[in-house]
This record gives structure tokens, sequence and C-alpha cells, in this order.
């Protein structure tokens, strides 16, 4: 699958048993998926725990060139550092909904961010500094 290319959905993430079916997938050399959604089953959301589900998101870090992604159902406490590096210039949407993680991403990272929605994140409490990174690139407002 060296060729994929145009939107793409991974559905049922939940099911990944090792980290090393995700890292096989290697992503980050798809440069031509420039809409990505990620997704794990969210019947049970508050009940179950991050634990394989943060390095599963980790090891599935997409191309420098995604555009949109959507991250839907996911149980880590926190998200990946790759989610608000800057070196994602072009994403334009994130869409994040039924998650449990504390802490947002270093969204204002993003120099060409435009759409950011935010639906049921369970165990975020608050917006903090952390949101804007450390302040270097002039990114979302």
């Amino acid at each position: 699958m060296t060729h994929l290319q145009g939107p793409l959905c991974i559905s049922k993430l939940d099911n990944v048993a090792n980290v090393h079916e995700a890292k096989e997938a290697n992503l980050r050399k798809k440069g031509k998926i420039h809409n990505l959604q990620l997704e794990w089953e969210s019947d049970n959301v508050e009940s179950r725990r991050g634990g394989i589900e943060e390095e599963v998101l980790k090891a599935l870090q997409p191309p420098t060139e995604l555009k949109e992604i959507e991250i839907k159902g996911y149980c880590g406490v926190t998200f990946p550092t790759w989610l608000g590096d800057s070196s994602l210039s072009n994403l334009v949407s994130v869409n994040l909904s039924n998650c449990r993680c504390r802490l947002l991403p270093s969204f204002g990272q993003l120099p060409s961010l435009k759409e950011l929605h935010l639906e049921k994140l369970y165990g975020l409490k608050k917006v903090g500094r952390e949101f804007y990174g450390n302040g270097t690139v002039k990114g979302f407002p």
C-alpha cells in the first residue's frame, strides 16, 4: 500500500493489539494523503483506558502534507507531539470528538490551521498555555 492517496479512514483502531501493526502502516511516508480519519469505537470511551492507544496514535504519524485530520473515540490521556507540531504546516482543519484527553496538543503552532472542532472531550478541564506551544511560530489565533 505504498501508493495510498486522497482521503483515508482507519477505523476500529481499538482492535490493534500490537503497536508494531500501527508502525507498519508508515503513514508518514504516504505523502499523498491529504485527509485522514482515525477512529476508535466510541461506545465506551469513559470506561476504556488509554494504554496502547497512545502508542498506536503516536505510530500513526501522518505525512507533513496532511490538510485535514479527524480523531474519534481516542482514549489516551495525551495526544502525540506530532499533532501540534509546526511540521504539519499544511494542516487547515482538526476535528477531535469523543476523546478522553486531559491536554490539547499545541495547535497554536500550526500556521495554516483555520478550523478547530472539539466535541465531547471528557478529560479536558481547561485550555492553557500548552495550546500555544513555545510561541516561536505564529499559528492558529
